[in-house]
């Protein structure tokens, strides 16, 4: 049959369904208990359960009623909801919905004896916890709420407990429901279930508290810096002309606990990034090196650069690098494998991979992931077990933007250079940011901020007018002239593409 859609009619098309397909898939991201049993303690005389399969189920309006006697010490009601299979991520956080017949829901009205703990099957996963506030979050009339609870390991279950003897709820907690979720980033739900996902939003923990990077120390010369206004959140950079190293020691846990993921099999890291002039990023996973200049990012494999495309100084960019394999379906063994890396979700490159995953490296001598960077900024990392396909890898870059209109893929370039929708205007896309730092200050000026500092122009100017510094931008860290006398000052920054900013400064002598 004939095609009468114009060329570019049918691209749009072809991502807006990308778009359409990952956002349906999100909003049935919710996985209901799907049965549930429960237990009165032999002591708990007047304790019981009430329409107990009411807690089961995607209907929200309907609820079981736990009911313990106020008086009763020693009593104790369980009920555990189970989810129709055990989770194979460990991205998934528990929501169950609670209520009060008739008073406002809190903490302290659980009176301290109300608990949540995780199972696999039979086995309990060791995370009891006593629901608090931090955990409780209360509906418009306030008698309603949720309880929200994310597992450090697989689970297929969630236990709650009510003690007597110090429980307000007049006699009675309702159970409405009880679902997991994939946990979403500040911006977006994460697609396609990451294995892991540093949002580095103040810290350098992983966002399930799976697995940690190791921060520098207090003490340590080169600390991370969070900022603000690049991707999702915060992001994590050094201080200015000065490298910083973070890194992670932790291994896996088979039992799916604690741990660095497992490094035999495909792989897929992404990461957003903006590499300053004379600045560098370096991540590596997988056994081999991304190493991403100013001008150029490329893999290092065996040793062995292979540059992929080049870079502007301060350009955001979105990247993906998946690494992947077949077995010889003879021996199992691994054959060569595949390295791609995509730049804001276009495809630059897939090289042969000289590197084998063999099957007797030691899984305790495995490097962990490690980051160093320097006048560069790195923000929500994920990290995959699995094989992206160039449609997941265009659908994960499209889900940081609010509708596939705003998505850049329709006007990306064969070499991945975004030309009609730049990468910031992402949902959460950042104001352009421009401060100037410490203020009052005794003549060191630190310049920061989301906007391209390379090829600008700087200006100080007195409250007369006059013009008494002047000088192209050289670093983002620089002296004012011991000439200048203390008091209040004007800077004007006018970037390379006349953009101008400007600032009062005070500076004490």
């Amino acid at each position: 049959m004939k095609n009468l859609l114009p060329k570019g009619m049918i691209q749009k098309v072809v991502f807006a369904l990308l778009f359409i397909t990952g956002a349906i898939l999100y909003a049935q991201d919710k996985t209901y208990a799907s049965d549930q049993s429960y237990l009165t303690d032999g002591v708990c005389v007047g304790c019981s359960v009430i329409n107990p399969q009411n807690a089961t189920g995607s209907d929200e309006t309907n609820f079981a009623t736990i009911k313990i006697p106020l008086s009763l010490l020693g009593g104790k009601v369980e009920q555990t909801l189970i989810f129709p299979a055990a989770t194979t991520r460990h991205f998934k956080k528990i929501v169950i919905g609670i209520g009060s017949p008739s008073q406002v829901l809190s903490a302290k009205l659980l009176g301290g004896e109300a608990y949540v703990e995780s199972y696999s099957g039979t086995t309990p996963n060791g995370d009891k916890t006593l629901i608090n506030n931090n955990m409780l979050e209360l509906a418009q009339d306030q008698k309603k709420g949720t309880i929200e609870f994310t597992p450090k390991k697989f689970f297929d279950r969630i236990k709650i407990t009510l003690n007597g003897g110090a429980v307000g709820l007049n006699d009675a907690l309702q159970i409405y429901y009880a679902y997991h979720k994939s946990i979403g980033t500040t911006c977006n739900t994460l697609p396609f279930e990451p294995l892991l996902h540093f949002p580095f939003d103040g810290s350098v923990i992983e966002s399930d508290n799976i697995i940690n990077f190791i921060p520098p120390s207090v003490n340590d010369p080169h600390p991370i810096i969070y900022k603000d206004g690049l991707v999702c959140g915060k992001a994590i950079t050094s201080p200015p002309n000065t490298s910083t190293i973070i890194f992670n020691r932790l291994k896996l846990d088979p039992n799916g606990g604690y741990g660095f993921p497992e490094f035999f099999g495909p792989k897929t890291i992404s990461f957003w990034a903006r590499v300053e002039d004379s600045g560098y990023l370096e991540i590596m996973p997988f056994l081999f090196k991304i190493h991403i200049t100013p001008t150029q990012a490329q893999v290092v494999p065996n040793l062995n650069p292979v540059i992929y495309t080049n870079n502007a100084p301060g350009q955001l960019n979105h990247y993906t690098i998946v690494y992947d394999y077949n077995r010889d379906p003879d021996t199992n063994e691994p054959e060569k494998g595949i390295v791609c890396m995509y730049k804001n979700g276009v495809k630059i490159s897939n090289v042969p991979g000289e590197l084998y995953c063999k099957s007797e490296i030691n899984i305790d001598e495995t490097p962990g992931l490690i980051i160093q960077l320097k006048d560069a900024f790195i923000d929500d990392l994920l990290y995959y077990d699995k094989a992206l396909t160039a449609d997941e890898v265009k659908t994960l870059l499209c889900s940081y933007y609010s509708n596939s209109q705003e998505c850049p893929l329709s006007g990306t370039s064969s070499n991945g250079t975004i030309s009609k929708t730049s990468p910031t205007s992402k949902i959460t896309a950042p104001t352009e940011t421009f401060t100037v730092s410490p203020n009052p200050t005794t003549g060191e000026i630190t310049l920061d901020g989301n906007i391209l500092l390379v090829g600008s122009n700087i200006s100080i100017r007195n409250t007369s007018g006059t013009e008494v510094y002047h000088s192209a931008f050289r670093s983002r860290t620089f002296e004012l002239p011991a000439t200048l006398p203390g008091g209040v000052y004007m800077l004007t920054l006018q970037t390379k593409d006349k953009k101008v900013y400007t600032r009062k400064i005070i500076l004490t002598r």
